[in-house]
């Protein structure tokens, strides 16, 4: 299965793909292709795209489960791969096979017509992958799910590049990407299948969330995870509003933890005090912020959240000085914000006038307020348009120096 030009000669081009023929029927059994489309949730009348097809091992293979109510799409980048997947598909008389060039940041599918999307050994031949799984989650409808299933890492291979150099991936590489293009991850093995006196197959199942509503949840689930929380630990939610990430960062100390909902809008502590009441919720402490000043106890937090906040704050250097003051040493600051990208060259006054800012606004300040920078990630999560226009959140994780 290749996403890359082939630069090898005929004749062995047509040597190896004798040979993996051959190879098929065992393959198919220690490959665990019936669970594979078990888990990719597909059958008889289920439109699927086999992405990174090759000369067709999954494609025979699905062409028949879905039957002739069905569909199966078979996207490669290498002419010769495809030319022999047409032969074969004709030689077995399947009428419901299509052949795709695909590109290689895009696989060229149909918008929201897809029941599921597999990519067998293929995804580590993708340099651009992160234009693949975008163009992959709009082809899906809603609910739609993405398997990807690749050769997993040795123990020496511990990058993403010592991996993909060795034609391998590991699952954990494979589901953060998938959720950071907005997928929700529904199952993550890193011991799938074995390949015979070698290693193993990971597998990942994504869905694209159905719903506004399970997109929320899926980034609340997301947000809460990169605070790493444990119980026990103090925390913040800076401008918390009505307490959606609050109420789950409460959750996550437990009983023994405690968690403080700042903000200065005097309705939305009434909001979250409901909320807290109605869940018997007794490890959430209400705080009315200021401005200026979020009121943080000094140096007894581990965690401050801020999320979807930061560019709200018009005072936000002393809210920084604020929020570094309540953290223990070696405490860290999250922020989450939006950020379109026609509007990634604005000035930051244009970008807040449209509540978002830039990623490189954010740690620049951070950095001006003694903030330690620990990671970027950009895009934490892309998804098509909401109804405010925004497809694309940051999230930023600063650490207050030790020595402080």
């Amino acid at each position: 299965m290749i996403w890359r030009p082939l630069r090898t000669g005929l004749l062995t081009v047509l040597v190896v793909a004798a040979q993996s023929v051959a190879s098929e029927p065992s393959r198919e059994r220690w490959q665990h292709v019936d669970e594979i489309f078990k888990a990719a949730g597909i059958g008889a009348g289920s439109i699927v795209a086999d992405v990174g097809a090759g000369d067709g091992f999954l494609t025979l293979r699905i062409a028949p489960i879905v039957g002739q109510t069905g569909h199966v799409f078979a996207v490669d980048i290498a002419d010769i791969k495809l030319q022999r997947l047409k032969e074969r598909a004709e030689e077995a008389h399947f009428g419901n096979i299509e052949i795709v060039k695909g590109e290689e940041g895009d696989p060229r599918l149909p918008a929201r017509q897809l029941d599921a999307v597999i990519i067998l050994n293929s995804y580590h031949e993708m340099p651009r992958f992160k234009e693949i799984l975008l163009h992959l989650r709009e082809p899906l409808k809603p609910g739609g799910r993405l398997l990807i299933a690749e050769p997993g890492p040795l123990p020496a291979e511990q990058t993403r590049a010592e991996q993909i150099a060795r034609h391998h991936i590991g699952s954990k590489f494979v589901a953060d990407e998938m959720a950071q293009a907005g997928f929700v991850i529904l199952e993550q093995r890193e011991r799938f299948a074995q390949i015979p006196e070698a290693n193993w197959y990971s597998l990942v199942v994504g869905q694209r969330p159905s719903s506004d509503e399970e997109w929320a949840v899926e980034m609340k689930r997301r947000v809460v995870a990169s605070l790493h929380l444990r119980s026990g630990a103090e925390a913040a939610d800076v401008g918390c509003g009505d307490g959606f990430y609050t109420l789950p960062m409460a959750l996550a100390v437990g009983p023994a933890g405690k968690v403080l909902a700042v903000d200065i809008d005097e309705s939305s502590p009434s909001k979250l005090k409901q909320h807290l009441t109605e869940g018997g919720v007794r490890n959430v402490e209400l705080v009315h912020g200021a401005e200026d000043d979020p009121r943080l106890p000094p140096a007894r937090l581990d965690v401050v959240l801020v999320a979807n906040a930061y560019h709200e704050m018009q005072a936000h250097e002393a809210m920084l000085r604020g929020i570094r003051a309540g953290l223990k040493p070696g405490g860290l600051l999250v922020l989450m914000e939006s950020l379109s990208e026609a509007r990634q060259t604005l000035t930051r006054a244009a970008q807040v006038k449209r509540h978002e800012l830039s990623p490189e606004t954010a740690r620049n300040e951070l950095q001006e307020a003694g903030f330690e920078i620990v990671e970027l990630n950009d895009p934490f999560i892309q998804r098509a348009a909401d109804q405010e226009g925004k497809s694309r959140w940051w999230l930023l994780v600063a650490r207050k120096p030790s020595g402080q």
